[in-house]
């Protein structure tokens, strides 16, 4: 995924103070945890309405994160270390540390 805006496609349409593809972008995690203030939110969402390339890119980023979650995820538990290593392990500290 890239980290530069998408074309917009807005065209002029809307009314009011707008911003950025840019803002979506930089605003993109604080909007997603629900962190972004109230009036940055409404500017957030109206861009949103007006531009199919930053809806786009909001999808992308969703399943992006959604899909490095899953990767980092095991429900396999670990082995446990046997105990030779640990005595090992041990042993070697013991010597290092006098």
């Amino acid at each position: 995924m890239t980290t530069n805006p998408p074309a917009c496609d807005r065209g002029g349409k809307g009314e009011g103070p707008r911003i950025s593809c840019q803002a979506c972008v930089d605003f993109i995690i604080d909007y997603l945890e629900g962190t972004l203030p109230a009036e940055e939110k409404a500017k957030f969402q109206e861009h949103l309405n007006l531009c199919r390339g930053c809806v786009t890119y909001l999808e992308n980023y969703k399943q992006t994160m959604n899909l490095c979650k899953g990767a980092c995820e095991c429900n396999e538990k670990a082995p446990p270390v046997p105990e030779y290593l640990v005595q090992a392990i041990l042993k070697a500290r013991k010597h290092e540390h006098g």
